[in-house]
């Protein structure tokens, strides 16, 4: 007598698991490609009570913008240029510092 596979109906709970499961991988591909780019404060804004890297043209010196770190305190700041982009900022660095010498 041969030993088969029976398929089972698929419970709704694993549907449903199923698509938080793409649900929370879509979400991290986002924040993945957050972490690596300027944001529009048009698009976003950062979440409150964070550091972040601001970005905003410079009155003075237009060919030079400026970047500076700003404590987001929840809404836009504006420092007289304006902010039209943020980052979030890097991790910090892991292991043990390398001497060159």
């Amino acid at each position: 007598m041969a030993v088969g596979f029976v398929e089972e109906p698929i419970s709704v709970s694993a549907i449903c698991m199923e698509q938080e499961i793409h649900r929370l991988r879509t979400r991290l591909v986002e924040l993945e490609r957050d972490a690596a780019r300027w944001i529009p404060v048009t698009e976003r804004l950062p979440e409150t009570e964070v550091t972040v890297l601001c970005y905003g043209p410079n009155t003075i010196h237009p060919d030079l913008p400026w970047i500076m770190f700003v404590d987001w305190r929840g809404s836009k700041p504006d420092f007289g240029c304006g902010v039209t982009h943020w980052m979030p900022l890097p991790a910090a660095p892991t292991g043990e510092p390398h001497d060159p010498t």
